[in-house]
């Protein structure tokens, strides 16, 4: 027997970036998202989840829908746990391809930076090279640290509610810049 799959516009699978961690889902840039556009945005965000994890529990996650869009958003996780940029790069490619390999379009996000300088320097590493995949294979990138950046590149401290999590001013930004994103996509969807 064929499982019918609901189609949905967009499904957020990620970390506690993804979830709104520390305030209440409802907080979140999908949700946020899914109040501008006027349309469900399915939100499979997990605090604490680290990349590997997402490649393991993809078709449990993934697998209830049929979105024509889902954004991935992890690797700080991953960083913080002391895996690098190439590793975290390598689970984001699997996770694009598993994405795409079920009639989806991967979006792929790169995260906030981190207030903590160590772990920065790592997570730039991985967001460079997220931006020079996805330029090369024509990927889609939805920039999520460039919104937490002054115009001399500095990190805008005040947007966070700790070291790695946005405040709800910082999460309301990425519901900012996923809107301008995705607004677009929306329209032609409908």
């Amino acid at each position: 027997m064929t499982r019918i799959r609901p189609k949905v516009f967009l499904q957020a699978y990620g970390d506690s970036l993804t979830i709104g961690f520390p305030f209440s889902p409802l907080r979140s840039w999908p949700t946020l998202l899914s109040t501008e556009l006027g349309t469900v945005v399915i939100s499979s965000g997990e605090n604490g989840r680290l990349l590997l994890e997402m490649v393991e529990e993809r078709e449990k996650h993934l697998g209830g829908f049929q979105a024509s869009y889902v954004t991935l958003l992890g690797g700080t996780n991953d960083i913080y746990s002391g895996f690098g940029a190439e590793f975290s790069l390598t689970k984001m490619k699997e996770l694009a391809a598993y994405v795409e390999s079920q009639g989806s379009t991967p979006v792929i996000c790169l995260p906030p930076p981190s207030l903590e300088r160590e772990i920065e320097a790592e997570l730039a590493k991985y967001r460079e090279a997220m931006r020079e995949w996805t330029s090369r294979e024509g990927k889609n990138l939805l920039d999520f640290d460039s919104i937490f950046r002054n115009e001399s590149g500095e990190i805008i401290e005040v947007l966070f509610a700790d070291d790695c999590h946005p405040n709800t001013e910082g999460y309301q930004k990425m519901a900012d810049q996923a809107t301008e994103f995705f607004a677009p996509l929306f329209e032609e969807w409908e």
